[in-house]
């Protein structure tokens, strides 16, 4: 089979294929992820699921050599794509290296309150649970999030209180078991979380960071000051593509050259095309 399509015709082909090739390795300039309204949701969950799943998995996690995402700030694994980040008390820079299609959801402050633990933070049943969070959320003050160097104007309104959750299995060496309560492995419990939580979407390939901060006006307690310095990296398969793209468009080099040639006046044939692209 032979193919009369002109030089003119394999030039634009071509032509179009470079554009294409061009805006894959360029990329365009990093853009921030969309932050879901308070009414939204992320993977079919809403915000009140993923302040459960937040607490559920940061208390599954143990205390190694005497680290913990809770003790020093950073991130853990949620689920469906989604990274849980941690922030600290004292002001701290995090940095992190996630794929483009990783989404985060984070606090900026927040305090569960559980049938275990001893006061301040107990609660004998339902109501004294969110009487207890709560409590702790209305004496914050100061509540910031600036995303990319644009401050989240509308902070109030993600504002957010959990239903009553159970966490637990705790595993041994657990985060309770570090403040030296008697917390042995297999405890669970029943509480309710009060908390501001914000839901991003995956952000563009490239720089980013997120600021966050807000100050506990009870006795005894502190301020958050956490910067995270994020990387985002393209998923492999994006360079799978761009790969395959580019030995595409080697094999057409040839393609072009014999077909932009001077007298060329000839038809291609489809099985010397196949070996060139080859």
């Amino acid at each position: 089979m032979t193919s009369t399509k002109s030089p003119s015709n394999f030039l634009a082909a071509t032509a179009r294929g470079g554009v294409l090739l061009a805006i894959l390795a360029v990329g365009t300039p990093a853009v921030r992820g969309d932050i879901i309204p308070p009414n939204g949701s992320y993977a079919g969950q809403t915000y009140n699921a993923w302040q459960v799943r937040w607490w559920q998995n940061l208390l599954s996690i143990p205390v190694v050599n005497g680290t913990h995402p809770f003790l020093e700030g950073g991130s853990f694994d949620g689920e469906n794509g989604v990274l849980f980040l941690v922030a600290n008390f004292s002001p701290t820079t995090i940095d992190l290296t996630i794929s483009d299609t990783t989404a985060l959801f984070f606090p900026i402050v927040n305090t569960e309150c559980s049938v275990f633990e001893p006061p301040p933070y107990h609660g004998s049943d339902e109501p004294e649970l969110r009487a207890c969070a709560n409590e702790f959320m209305d004496h914050t003050s100061d509540r910031f999030a600036v995303i990319d160097g644009v401050p989240v104007s509308n902070l109030d309104e993600f504002r957010f209180e959990s239903p009553l959750f159970e966490w637990g299995p705790l595993p041994e060496n657990n985060i309770f078991q570090f403040f030296g309560l008697d917390a042995p492995e297999g405890t669970t419990s029943l509480a309710v979380d009060a908390g501001y939580y914000l839901l991003l979407t995956p952000m563009s390939v490239g720089p980013h960071t997120i600021h966050i901060g807000a100050t506990f006006e009870l006795p005894g307690s502190g301020s958050i000051d956490t910067t995270y310095n994020i990387n985002v990296v393209p998923e492999p398969a994006s360079y799978m593509l761009l790969s395959v793209l580019g030995l595409l468009c080697c094999g057409w080099r040839r393609v072009l050259a014999m077909a932009t040639s001077p007298g060329y006046d000839r038809p291609i044939d489809s099985r010397q095309l196949t070996s060139d692209i080859q």
